[in-house]
C-alpha cells in the first residue's frame, strides 16, 4: 500500500499541465527594464521604433524605459542629468531583466580622458555591483556603444574594451555591438540607410529599419542563456523509490559541475549546461545515478538537472565572478525545490545534500527555505563545499553539526592533503566535521583500515594521509591540486550512508 501511495505522489509530482493551443512563451508577463542614453530613448523618434520594445512586443513582456538622451555611464552632465552608476536605483523594483545600453557618450572627448579608464571601471563596476544587489534574480545584460571611425585607439574602444573587462569580471553578459553586431555605423552609406535622419550625419541612433535590422542579433543574445527548465517533465529528474516500509527519508540531491563554456548553433558561447542537451544530462546522470547507489536505498531519492554554472566561473577564482554566473543555476535549484516540495508528504524527514556548485546550492537553499520546511529537515550536507560566516549571519536555518545524530544541521568537509592547498573560492568554511568519526576536534579517524582522517581545527577541513586521491587528475590550478576535491562524494560514501540512516531515525524519534 505505502508503494502505492509512492507511486501516485510521483505520478502528481510530474503531472503535466493540459494547455489548449499553442504552448506560452517563457517571457509572457516577465517585466524588461532598458536603461541608457539616447540609443534607449531613440533621439527624436517614437521609442515603439527600438529594437528592445519590439524585442518586448514579441515576446509579451511588460517594457519599461529608462532612456535618457545625452546621459553618461560615469559622469553625470548638467544638461543630461546623474551618470547611470547613481540613476540605476530609480529603476522599478521587481523586473525580471535588465538591459543597459550605453557608453556612447563616455566616448566622446573631454569625458573619459578627463576622469580616465581607471575611474570609468571604477563607477561602472558600481553600476555592475549596484544592478547584482538590487536584481538578484534578474537576467542583466550590457551592449556597449557601435564602432566608428578610425575606432582601433579611439576613446570609443577605450569605452567599449573597459565595458567588456569590467562586465566580465562581474559575470555580466556584454554585447560588443562595435565588433560583432550588424550595424556598420562607420559606414556612410549604411548611416543613410539605417540612421536616422536620412543623410548620414547621425552617427549613434537608428532608425525604424536599423532596429528591424539589429532586433534578431540582440533578441539572439539575450536569449543566450538555454532554455528555462520545466520541472514538471519528468526527463528532467532521476528519481529512485527504496522506501517500502515508510521509515527513510525524502533525499534531495545536487549534481555538481559538470561542463565547461560552450558554443551554441549560432556560436554565441554558453555558461550554463543546457537541461533539454542530451549529452549534459547524460554527463550529469553519471554522477547522480553513483550518489544514487548510496544515497537511495532505504529512501526517496529525487534529483533535478539545473543549468549549473560552468566550470570557467570557477576558474576564474573571483568571488564576485562565481556569484554572478551561479545565480541562474541557483534559481533553477529553488524552483526545482519548490515544485518537490509542493508534492511531498510533509510528514517524513528531508535530507538535502549536493556535491561541489551542488553544496553551493545546499546553503542557498537553506536561504530559501521557509521555517516550516526547515522543521522537516533532519540535515543539510555541503559535499566540498564551504559555509561563510556571511552565510550563517544571513540565514538562522545554518547550524553546524556537532555530532552524529543532531537534526536540523549542516554537515559541512572538504578534503586536502594540507591546509596549503585549501582553494578559498571553495574550502574555505567557517566550520566543518569529520565524517568518519562525527568529531569537530582534531580527533584522528582510520578509515578503510588504511587512511588517516583529520579534521584541522583552523581551516575547519579535512587533512588525510595515506590516500593520494591519483585516480582524480587535476583541473587547471583548481582542483584535485594538493585538494582531493573530487573525492567528495566517493571516498566517504559508506559513513554517508550510515549517517543518513542515523539522522533520519533520530528526526523520527523527535516527532
Amino acid at each position: 500500500m505505502k508503494k502505492f501511495l509512492f507511486t501516485a505522489a510521483l505520478a502528481a509530482l510530474f503531472m503535466l499541465p493540459t494547455v489548449c493551443g499553442a504552448q506560452t512563451d517563457p517571457l509572457q508577463g516577465k517585466q524588461i527594464g532598458i536603461i541608457g542614453d539616447s540609443y534607449v530613448r531613440n533621439h527624436r523618434e517614437p521609442i515603439e521604433n527600438t529594437w528592445h520594445y519590439k524585442f518586448a512586443k514579441k515576446h509579451g513582456m511588460q517594457y519599461f524605459n529608462y532612456g535618457r538622451n545625452g546621459n553618461s555611464i560615469s559622469l553625470d552632465l548638467k544638461v543630461w542629468g546623474p551618470a547611470m552608476y547613481k540613476r540605476y536605483t530609480e529603476m522599478k523594483d521587481s523586473l525580471d531583466y535588465v538591459v543597459v545600453i550605453a557608453g556612447h557618450n563616455d566616448g566622446v572627448p573631454g569625458r573619459i580622458d578627463s576622469i580616465g579608464v581607471d575611474v570609468f571601471k571604477e563607477r561602472l563596476g558600481i553600476l555592475c555591483k549596484g544592478l547584482i544587489a538590487k536584481y538578484p534574480h534578474a537576467k542583466i545584460f550590457f551592449f556597449t556603444p557601435w564602432t566608428c571611425e578610425n575606432f582601433e585607439g579611439s576613446l570609443r574602444q577605450q569605452v567599449v574594451d573597459a565595458m567588456l573587462e569590467v562586465c566580465s569580471a562581474h559575470g555580466i553578459p556584454v554585447f560588443d555591438a562595435a565588433r560583432h553586431s550588424n550595424i556598420f555605423a562607420a559606414d556612410e552609406q549604411f548611416r543613410k540607410t539605417y540612421f536616422q535622419g536620412g543623410n548620414g550625419s547621425d552617427r549613434a541612433h537608428l532608425n525604424a529599419a536599423g532596429h528591424d535590422l539589429f532586433l534578431p542579433v540582440a533578441e539572439r543574445f539575450l536569449l543566450q542563456c538555454p532554455q528555462t527548465p520545466d520541472y514538471t517533465d519528468p526527463a528532467l529528474w532521476i528519481t529512485q523509490d527504496d522506501d517500502a516500509d515508510d521509515t527513510g527519508a525524502d533525499v534531495f540531491y545536487i549534481v555538481s559541475t559538470w561542463e565547461k563554456d560552450w558554443w551554441t548553433a549560432d556560436s554565441t558561447v554558453c555558461h550554463y549546461a543546457d537541461v533539454y542537451n542530451a549529452a549534459h544530462r547524460e554527463h550529469m546522470a553519471t554522477e547522480i545515478n553513483g550518489v544514487a547507489a548510496y544515497m537511495a536505498p532505504g529512501n526517496r531519492f529525487y534529483a533535478p538537472y539545473y543549468r549549473h554554472a560552468t566550470i570557467d566561473a570557477f576558474m576564474t577564482q573571483n568571488e564576485d565572478t562565481i556569484r554572478a554566473r551561479t545565480r541562474l543555476a541557483m534559481g533553477d535549484v529553488c524552483d526545482a525545490f519548490d515544485h518537490f516540495l509542493q508534492q511531498r508528504d510533509a510528514s517524513r524527514p528531508l535530507i538535502i545534500a549536493g556535491f561541489s556548485q551542488g553544496g553551493l546550492a545546499v546553503v542557498e537553499l537553506l536561504k530559501h527555505m521557509s521555517d516550516e520546511t526547515y522543521r522537516q529537515l533532519a540535515a543539510a550536507y555541503v559535499l566540498g563545499y564551504k559555509v561563510t560566516p556571511e552565510d550563517t549571519a544571513a540565514c538562522h536555518r545554518i547550524l553546524p553539526a556537532a555530532g552524529e545524530g543532531d537534526t536540523g544541521v549542516t554537515i559541512c568537509y572538504n578534503t586536502v592533503k594540507d591546509v596549503k592547498y585549501v582553494k578559498p573560492v571553495i574550502a574555505a568554511t567557517c566550520f566543518g566535521i569529520n565524517p568518519v568519526n562525527w568529531r569537530t576536534d582534531d580527533t584522528p579517524a582510520t578509515l578503510h583500515d588504511t587512511i588517516t582522517v583529520r579534521l584541522d581545527p583552523d581551516y575547519h577541513v579535512l587533512v588525510v594521509t595515506g590516500y593520494s586521491g591519483s585516480e582524480y587528475h587535476p583541473y587547471g590550478n583548481l582542483i584535485n591540486v594538493g585538494d582531493i576535491h573530487s573525492c567528495e562524494p566517493w571516498l566517504y560514501s559508506n559513513c554517508l550512508r550510515k549517517n543518513f540512516a542515523v539522522r533520519t531515525r533520530q528526526w523520527r524519534k523527535k516527532q
